[in-house]
């Protein structure tokens, strides 16, 4: 017997904040409860300059104002058993990512040693602390990526980050093939990865292959920064 389909019918949301996003914002709203924007405005303040949202924040917001959470890398079925170490790990990667952004790098690391210590089957945690110690310079950061790919063998950000450490570094025919691996897993995920690619092969000769990354770089980035430039490239090569 086939397991019955579900669907949740979510109303639609116009209002979006860094500290509110749409995904907590339009929960909250089906369970008929208004998180106040204002609020979201507030703590923004603390981030300016900053892309993304900050989910961390909107989660808390939700819960400060009567809503449960739980943060799993599970199936319905795993969900309904619950696993509070799983959740509280998946929880501390999302509070380390804000210590991040608040320029906590020390806090941050300390807050994924310890979702890893709850959960050290967390590839997210794994992958984020590579990240972390990727943007310090640290090579130690080779080796948590690879723990959290040999978790998960599609594991998106860890791939990335590998293939931004080799470029670093100058490694240009192993940048080329982590990002690669990236890529497949996600093609539409993060624009700027195809730039990094072609950058990796440009540097190996690959001028057809690095032009046709660079078109796709401004094919999923189109309002890029560096645009002009990018076409000034693409038509030298």
């Amino acid at each position: 017997m086939k397991s019955s389909e579900h669907e949740l019918l979510l109303p639609p949301v116009e209002e979006e904040n860094i500290c509110l996003p749409l995904s907590v914002n339009a929960v909250s709203k089906y369970w008929n409860i208004d998180l106040p924007l204002p609020e979201a405005i507030e703590i923004a303040k603390k981030y300016s300059n900053v892309n993304g949202s900050i989910l961390i924040e909107g989660i808390e917001l939700a819960e400060r104002h009567g809503l449960g959470s739980l943060i799993l890398h599970s199936s319905i079925s795993e969900l309904k058993i619950g696993d509070k170490k799983s959740e509280k790990s998946n929880r501390l990667c999302f509070v380390s990512e804000r210590l991040n952004i608040q320029r906590k790098p020390d806090e941050a690391v300390q807050s994924l040693k310890n979702a890893i210590d709850l959960d050290n089957k967390n590839s997210t945690a794994f992958a984020l602390l590579g990240g972390i110690l990727n943007e310090q310079g640290s090579p130690e950061c080779v080796k948590y990526y690879e723990k959290s790919i040999a978790i998960n063998d599609r594991c998106y950000l860890a791939y990335r980050g590998l293939g931004n450490y080799y470029l670093k570094n100058k490694q240009h025919d192993n940048a080329e093939q982590y990002y690669t691996k990236a890529i497949q897993i996600n093609p539409t995920r993060f624009g700027p990865i195809y730039k990094n690619r072609g950058l990796a092969r440009l540097e190996q000769k690959k001028t057809r292959e690095a032009r046709q990354d660079f078109e796709n770089y401004l094919k999923h980035t189109p309002n890029a920064k560096d645009k002009q430039s990018i076409l000034q490239a693409i038509s030298e090569l």
